[in-house]
């Protein structure tokens, strides 16, 4: 959004209006059923509507994401990819890693991976999705 457009707005006619004038004069919405509306409410209620959420949906993406590297963690550790076949393994890692960055990003890199298959133990359940343990 631009800064005229934060500061003002289009009247009914289409004219710019400054958005001090516009909060002076629309403070009170009519409604056809008789009664008014507080323009500051409205927009304090719904501001907070949005916030909560935006909040919501990054949590929700925060313990899919973690969810995510455990499983990835999981599969890795299940290929036995450490060990005895460290050398392999580590060849593996590289290719992996590189498919995976170029189609997903960098929290895919060989570091990532080798990270998540290091795991000393994981646990027999799913982590807790909600604190990412």
């Amino acid at each position: 959004m631009t800064k005229k457009a934060k500061t003002a707005s289009r009247s009914r006619r289409g004219a710019l209006v400054p958005k001090a004038i516009l909060d002076k004069r629309e403070a009170n919405i009519p409604l056809t059923s008789g009664g008014t509306i507080n323009a500051e409410t409205l927009l304090a209620d719904l501001r907070s509507l949005i916030h909560s959420a935006r909040q919501r949906v990054a949590t929700l993406a925060n313990s899919a994401q973690t969810m995510l590297y455990w499983h990835v963690g999981r599969r890795l550790l299940k290929e036995n990819l450490q060990e005895g076949r460290a050398a392999y393994g580590k060849r593996i890692l590289v290719t992996l890693s590189q498919e995976l960055k170029a189609e997903f990003g960098d929290g895919f890199s060989y570091s990532s991976l080798t990270r998540e298959s290091r795991r000393d133990s994981i646990p027999s359940s799913k982590p807790n999705a909600r604190s990412g343990r």
